[in-house]
């Protein structure tokens, strides 16, 4: 609303710019309530669990003070590998080869050759006319085959 001109805040009216900035107000105190309460009371409760259950019985105190670690290593792994795949995706490492094995997997064929001659893109033809031919004469789906 600060880089708003005068035209703009002539045409949007007070009342729908009041509404935006107190829909925005409260969408970011609802964002830092809900971090605080994160940040502070399950630190809060999962220590005063620990504490309950070695209260409760001292002898098997043990499985929490084994399971919650491993707890936080499998999933820091997890969310390390979902970082790991967003930015591989982002990036394009894993859309490039996939979308190459698909189209090849379900068309039967590669992409396209590089500007081959009118003589050797018949005599390829008529190769895979034939293998196609020989395919299909031993019941076999012709896009299956895969030489």
């Amino acid at each position: 609303m600060q880089s708003f001109s005068a035209q703009e805040l002539s045409r949007f009216g007070a009342p729908t710019l009041i509404s935006r900035n107190t829909n925005d107000i409260t969408q970011v105190q609802t964002v830092v309530n809900m971090g605080l309460m994160f940040m502070v009371s399950i630190p809060i409760m999962m220590v005063g669990g620990i504490l309950m259950a070695m209260h409760v019985d001292l002898g098997l105190s043990w499985l929490v003070a084994v399971s919650v670690p491993i707890l936080v290593v499998v999933i820091g792994f997890v969310i390390t590998l979902f970082l790991w795949i967003r930015d591989a995706r982002r990036d394009g490492y894993l859309s490039l080869p996939l979308t190459g094995h698909t189209r090849t997997f379900l068309t039967g064929r590669g992409a396209a050759p590089p500007a081959a001659s009118p003589a050797s893109a018949s005599s390829r033809r008529d190769a895979s006319n034939v293998r196609h031919a020989a395919a299909s004469a031993f019941g076999r789906s012709p896009s299956r085959t895969l030489f």
